[in-house]
């Protein structure tokens, strides 16, 4: 009978350290994988990052190249102070003359 119990007690831990093995193999497998799959995300946002880089230093020049342009345009269509005077006393005299149109056709119809 002692016989009989050391055996199934040596079948029983023969088996649980044999299920121990094979679960750690699992696991240490896993995480193998675990770390490729890690290392390959991390490469490729590393490689998005710097092709999105890249994108975004040719919009920045071509943002750069847009207000650079647009600066000479502005500055060749440069108003002088007596010039813009000039214009706006214009603008402010057909708005008198419009202004006293309108108010003396009020007039003559309210009078009427």
């Amino acid at each position: 009978m002692n016989l009989d119990i050391t055996l199934i007690f040596n079948l029983v831990m023969g088996a649980v350290s044999f299920l121990g093995g094979w679960l750690f193999t699992r696991l240490f497998s896993l995480f193998d994988k675990q770390e490729i799959l890690m290392k390959e995300i991390n490469d490729k946002t590393f490689s998005d990052f710097i092709t999105l880089r890249k994108e975004m230093e040719i919009e920045a020049r071509k943002h750069q190249q847009e207000i650079a342009d647009l600066a000479l345009k502005v500055s060749t269509t440069y108003v002088t102070k007596e010039s813009f005077n000039d214009y706006f006393d214009r603008i402010e005299a057909k708005l008198d003359r419009n202004f006293d149109i309108i108010q003396n056709h009020f007039n003559r119809t309210n009078k009427n």
